[in-house]
C-alpha cells in the first residue's frame, strides 16, 4: 500500500534534484531546499495517479526552479518497483519535457515516538525550516518539516530529517537527527545551543480540524 515517509529522486529533462515526501490518506506534503511539494494521490489498480503543486518557500536566487517557474503543477502516474515507487509524467507548465522520480521508503523503524503538543499551540502542518550556526560562520540549512502530533518528519535536498518536538505556551522545543539521502549512514544530531531554527507555515498548508491559524513564527531549541 502506497504510503509513509520516503526521500525522492526526480529528473525534469535533463535536470534532476532531491527531496522527501510523506504519502498518507490520499495527501502528499514535502519539498527540499527550496521549494516544497504539496499535492494528492489516488490508486487505480496497480497504478497510483498524483497531482503535485510546487510552491517556493525559499527565496534564495541560489536555487533556480527547475521549470523556469516558482508555481508549478505535476500530473504523474507510477507504479511499485520493489520497495519503491517509479513515477512518470508532465508538467503543466512544460508538456512536452518529459518527468521522472523515484521514490524511495525510509525504512528507519520505528519512526520517532511523538511528542506532547498542547492544543492552541503550534499546529499539524508542513513548515518551511530555517537552520542557522549561531557561531556567525554563515552556515546553515533550509528544508521543509512536516510538524504532525508531536512527531517530525523533514528533509532539503541532501538529508532527511527525523525527531520530535513537544508544544506548549506558544513555544516549542525539537530534537532532531538528519541522515544523508545520498549515505543514509551518516547522522548527525542537533545539539543544544550550537543552532537555533526558525519554521515558518508554508502556504497551502493543512491545519487540523478546529485548530487555530498558526502563529507567524515559532522558535525551536534541538538538544
Amino acid at each position: 500500500m502506497f504510503g509513509g515517509f520516503y526521500t525522492v529522486r526526480f529528473q525534469l529533462g535533463q535536470a534532476s534534484g532531491r527531496g522527501v515526501m510523506y504519502v498518507h490518506d490520499g495527501k502528499m506534503l514535502g519539498g527540499n531546499s527550496a521549494f516544497a511539494h504539496i499535492g494528492t494521490y489516488e490508486e487505480i489498480g496497480e497504478e497510483i495517479a498524483i497531482v503535485i503543486n510546487t510552491v517556493r518557500h525559499n527565496p534564495d536566487p541560489n536555487y533556480p526552479a527547475m521549470a523556469g517557474t516558482d508555481d508549478a503543477t505535476l500530473f504523474a502516474r507510477g507504479r511499485r518497483d520493489g520497495a519503491r515507487y517509479l513515477f512518470e509524467g508532465r508538467l503543466r507548465e512544460l508538456p512536452d519535457t518529459p518527468f521522472r522520480s523515484v521514490m524511495t521508503p525510509v525504512e528507519e523503524q520505528p519512526l520517532p515516538s511523538a511528542g506532547s503538543a498542547a492544543e492552541g499551540n503550534v499546529v499539524n502542518g508542513l513548515y518551511s525550516l530555517r537552520l542557522r550556526v549561531l557561531d556567525d560562520l554563515g552556515a546553515g540549512l533550509t528544508g521543509v518539516m512536516l510538524l504532525n502530533d508531536g512527531r517530525i518528519l523533514g528533509g532539503d535536498a541532501y538529508f532527511y530529517y527525523l525527531g520530535t518536538y513537544t508544544s506548549a505556551g506558544g513555544r516549542w522545543k525539537a530534537r532532531l537527527s538528519t541522515r544523508s539521502t545520498l549515505r543514509p549512514k551518516v547522522q548527525i544530531r542537533f545539539l543544544l545551543a550550537t543552532r537555533s531554527v526558525s519554521a515558518f507555515p508554508v502556504r497551502m498548508t493543512t491545519r487540523a480540524p478546529g485548530s487555530k491559524q498558526p502563529r507567524s513564527q515559532a522558535n525551536a531549541v534541538c538538544d
